[in-house]
């Protein structure tokens, strides 16, 4: 993602939300600190996704093991 070190803004959900996700991972990466901002929360609550946001390990784990996993 390309929002600030810390934080996910809804121009960066735009990106990644374009094929109608109804569930979205995001790991922490090295920083283990990653929020998003009150506008995402907002651009996902207005599309129904879900979101769940945990160490990068433990998101590839629960993206793979998902049942709302979209086969491409």
């Amino acid at each position: 993602m390309c929002g600030s070190a810390d934080a996910i803004g809804p121009k960066e959900l735009e990106k990644v939300c374009r094929g109608g996700p109804e569930m979205l991972f995001i790991g922490t990466g090295k920083s283990d600190k990653i929020e998003l901002t009150e506008d995402a929360r907002r651009f996902l609550a207005q599309r129904s996704i879900q979101c769940e946001i945990m160490p990068t390990a433990k998101a590839v784990e629960s993206y793979n093991g998902s049942k709302v996993r979209k086969p491409r």
